[in-house]
């Protein structure tokens, strides 16, 4: 594991990194087994469910986040957590159903993601111009 960013959110946290990395693998197995329960591949729903999990964790460490502002806030650390996860993932094969939604490292995660994205956004882009009457 990445032994920054461990240290990063031991600091933060107040906790000894190697809890810290106790809790990535703990919450690693969850996710994996929150995807194999959902029986669904999409990575949009791991993406949500990666979200989902770090928040709790950000919370029950007592980072306050129930706004928009407290989320902007706090952004750095949780998207630190999600890659500490996504990282553990990506290195361990026993993660299979996250392998399959595309969790193979942070960097084919986050392109799987995006273009799902580009797909969601084209979509719209055409449904709005036919709703709209417009023509090319």
């Amino acid at each position: 594991m990445d032994t920054e960013a461990l240290e990063m959110l031991s600091s933060i946290l107040k906790v000894k990194s190697r809890v810290i990395e106790a809790d990535i693998r703990e919450l690693a197995w969850l996710w994996d087994e929150t995807i194999k329960d959902a029986r669904f591949g999409d990575p949009r729903l791991a993406y949500a469910v990666l979200q989902s999990l770090s928040r709790s964790y950000l919370r029950g460490h007592g980072l306050k986040m129930g706004n928009m502002q407290g989320l902007l806030k706090h952004l750095p650390v949780e998207s630190k957590v999600m890659i500490l996860i996504v990282g553990h993932v990506s290195e361990k094969p026993m993660f299979e159903s996250l392998h399959q939604a595309g969790v193979t490292s942070a960097e084919s995660f986050i392109s799987i993601l995006k273009a799902y994205r580009d797909v969601k956004d084209e979509v719209s882009h055409v449904l709005l111009k036919g709703e709209s009457g417009e023509t090319e």
